[in-house]
């Protein structure tokens, strides 16, 4: 059990590492737009504190006390947690705000699954409860940019 939920932590870290490029990646793109390049840092950062988190859960794996323990967990389904990356990792200077924002939340959805998975095995509730808030709270910030951008989008006639 605990080789299946250390490799799932791996990707965890992983998927947490990608999101700081990602997320580092769009304050520089977007610097003209203080809005923008200010949630965008603050997003890198949130990333930065929960790749530590999932870090020292790592570290301290053999200390985990699991839930579940007479059952073995199911293998992660892993390819959208790397489909989420690899979006991630194709956002570069052509892309349109419209398609970042939308590639933002996509990977935040799938990091919440990833972390809803785990904490059905590793009993560190608060742990996960966290991660998955800040995530939620930043879906609401993207979502809301989404929203503006869309409407920005319409107003200049580009349907």
């Amino acid at each position: 059990m605990n080789d299946i939920i250390l490799k799932n932590l791996s990707l965890a870290t992983q998927l947490e590492e990608q999101g700081i490029n990602f997320f580092s990646g769009l304050s520089r793109k977007f610097h003209r737009n203080i809005d923008l390049k200010i949630n965008f840092e603050t997003f890198a950062k949130s990333k930065i504190a929960t790749k530590q988190m999932i870090s020292d859960l790592s570290k301290n794996a053999a200390t985990l006390s699991f839930r579940n323990s007479g059952s073995t967990p199911a293998n992660l389904d892993s390819a959208p947690i790397l489909s989420a990356i690899e979006e991630t990792e194709v956002v570069g200077e052509h892309s349109l705000l419209g398609d970042v924002l939308i590639t933002a939340f996509n990977y935040l959805r799938e990091s919440n699954k990833m972390y809803q998975y785990l904490s059905q095995y590793i009993d560190s509730p608060s742990v996960f409860g966290r991660i998955i808030a800040e995530n939620k709270l930043i879906m609401e910030v993207i979502k809301k940019h989404i929203h503006d951008y869309t409407q920005e989008y319409k107003f200049y006639g580009y349907e």
